[in-house]
């Protein structure tokens, strides 16, 4: 049985009006990354009831192809949520030398057509949550 060689992390802020979910770091090798499991048990929970602005930000640093095929899974089933919480999505890179930028010009163009607002953003940019004490 292959292990997956996993370092990316997630953190998840909310407060009473919106949610910022962050993956971040290196997505290798594959069997079904743990990491998806997380990912889809937490939208399964979070669907019943979400928050009126939802944020997720990717900011990554390598994707191989299995996991890309799990992020569009994910994908799929977090733009069934844009009927019911301002959704955006935000895909950060290095630059547009990155491999990661095309996907996530093509996250963009699928993004649009669910009606999810979708940012491609070089690093450093800030997700912050408004209304926070």
């Amino acid at each position: 049985m292959m292990k997956t060689a996993l370092n990316a992390r997630t953190h998840m802020a909310m407060n009473n009006f919106e949610t910022v979910l962050s993956v971040q770091g290196n997505l290798t090798e594959m069997e079904k990354a743990e990491i998806w499991t997380k990912l889809t048990s937490w939208l399964n929970l979070y669907s019943f009831q979400p928050k009126s602005n939802t944020t997720i930000h990717f900011q990554l640093n390598y994707i191989n192809q299995q996991n890309v095929i799990e992020l569009t899974h994910f994908l799929k089933e977090l733009f069934k949520l844009a009927s019911r919480t301002k959704l955006t999505l935000i895909w950060e890179y290095e630059d547009e030398n990155d491999p990661l930028y095309p996907l996530g010009q093509d996250i963009q163009w699928f993004s649009e057509i669910q009606n999810v607002k979708t940012l491609l953003h070089h690093p450093g940019y800030q997700v912050q949550l408004k209304n926070c004490a």
